[in-house]
């Protein structure tokens, strides 16, 4: 992705399409004042992508800048309002800031705009169960398992907080056996471990997952409320610097979510 991403930009320095994508694949590997520096030029190069300024976001809320992030999707959601993504992320900051009820509303435009947009799902169940509607999330997690297979443990995370851990656990036993065959294996298991309040093994998955360069903190943020458990230990502090992050902002109560 790099390279590719260099190639595009030797060929137009202007693009900032190209910087974006050079952006991500420096997030990916830790790379974060690199990747800044390549949102930096995208956006100065073209401030009105709103792909642009999702993606910023993204960044942002992996990086612990919750209230920045916020401001990020707002743009980007303000430069394209059909974006079910932008209205997804939107809400998302401000059902983790506590605006529980706005969050909601929020995403469910999302959902309006697009019923089958995977992340605008995960992020409606979560909304759905900060303001109590226990019946509707499980419907909404019931779902999300069936129908979107490639983010399994994100479904089983779902059902989890829904109250199903029977399907979870068959699956945590299934992907610990191939672990590390799967792109994104031990911060699958990691996510599932959260998910049950299972530190010891979270810990393990992750640790893991940092030892064979998954993208794990630009696939589930440090700032997620399911790290909340353990940010006062050791060694939830020792993970976040092994990937070049904040100790003093993930280690905080808040976890630098948006205010």
């Amino acid at each position: 992705a790099t390279s590719a991403a260099a190639r595009a930009l030797a060929l137009d320095s202007t693009l900032a399409e190209a910087y974006t994508a050079q952006a991500m694949a420096h997030q990916h590997v830790y790379q974060w004042r690199d990747a800044e520096r390549s949102y930096g030029r995208a956006l100065a190069l073209n401030p009105n992508e709103p792909d642009a300024f999702i993606q910023w976001g993204r960044f942002l809320f992996y990086t612990g800048r919750g209230t920045e992030a916020l401001a990020a999707f707002e743009r980007a959601r303000q430069l394209d309002p059909l974006s079910a993504v932008a209205s997804a992320w939107t809400g998302h900051m401000h059902r983790l800031a506590g605006r529980r009820q706005q969050g909601l509303t929020e995403i469910q435009r999302a959902i309006g705009l697009d019923s089958n947009n995977a992340p605008s799902l995960v992020m409606y169940h979560g909304a759905l169960l900060a303001v109590g509607k226990a019946d509707e999330a499980r419907r909404v997690a019931e779902r999300f398992w069936s129908a979107v297979p490639a983010w399994r443990a994100v479904g089983a995370k779902m059902l989890i907080q829904s109250g199903d851990t029977a399907r979870a656990l068959a699956f945590i036993r299934d992907l610990d056996r191939r672990r590390d065959q799967e792109p994104l294996g031990n911060s699958s298991l990691a996510m599932v471990h959260s998910a049950l309040g299972d530190s010891v093994n979270l810990f393990r998955a992750l640790e893991r997952a940092t030892a064979n360069a998954e993208i794990w903190p630009t696939y589930w943020s440090l700032s997620d409320p399911q790290f909340d458990f353990v940010r006062a230990s050791a060694r939830f502090a020792t993970i976040v610097r092994s990937v070049g992050l904040s100790e003093r902002v993930f280690t905080s109560p808040s976890g630098g979510r948006p205010r």
